[in-house]
């Protein structure tokens, strides 16, 4: 009976934190869509096919950047950051928030991508298809299957480069945080780069 209290205890903050993520995707969803969509339909065909790339392009960055940083040691990050490397304690930081940066980067930024591409490959198609009196059905649903192609057998490849080189991508990563950090002087993680690792 106490096993099943404490699970469900648990279970509560899982539930809370998967709305929230889920209506802050929705919220972000909104506010790129509208643009991106006005965007497209003044662009030329290349350029919206160029932009719908990009869409699909940052969605496999970022899912990339979660999955090299929950694959990362620590270990190497402490090294550099006796040495005061630059980035060194920010990608102690991103390694010691893998669950946040997860989130974040795959669940919301890489799922968001993925679907926002489909969506706009598919409006952009028929946009074209009802001018040049292609079957808009036919022309969205083939544009829609291209895009997830390309999507998951971008995630697919850049799985083994994103475990394989975690290290290097987390310290790229980690690199750009500082840069940040040294521009506008906020820290994402709140300075957290010392203490234990969040789960």
């Amino acid at each position: 009976m106490a096993n099943g209290q404490s699970r469900a205890r648990k279970a509560v903050p899982s539930v809370r934190a998967g709305v929230l993520t889920g209506f802050w995707a929705f919220v972000l969803a909104i506010f790129v869509s509208l643009p991106l969509q006005r965007v497209l339909s003044h662009l030329p065909p290349a350029l919206s096919i160029l932009t719908i790339l990009l869409v699909v392009a940052t969605g496999v960055l970022f899912d990339v950047v979660g999955l090299a940083a929950a694959s990362a040691d620590e270990a190497p990050f402490h090294a550099m950051a006796a040495k005061k490397i630059p980035g060194a304690r920010q990608s102690i930081a991103i390694v010691r928030n893998a669950g946040k940066v997860v989130t974040i980067c795959n669940d919301v930024v890489g799922d968001l991508a993925g679907t926002l591409s489909g969506a706009l490959a598919a409006g952009a198609v028929f946009q074209v298809s009802s001018s040049r009196g292609w079957n808009p059905a036919l022309a969205g649903t083939l544009a829609v299957g291209l895009v997830a192609a390309l999507t998951v057998g971008g995630k697919a490849s850049a799985k083994r480069v994103a475990i394989g080189r975690s290290d290097e991508i987390t310290t790229a990563v980690g690199r750009l945080l500082y840069g940040w950090e040294q521009v506008t002087g906020i820290k994402p993680f709140g300075g957290n780069s010392s203490g234990r690792r969040t789960p």
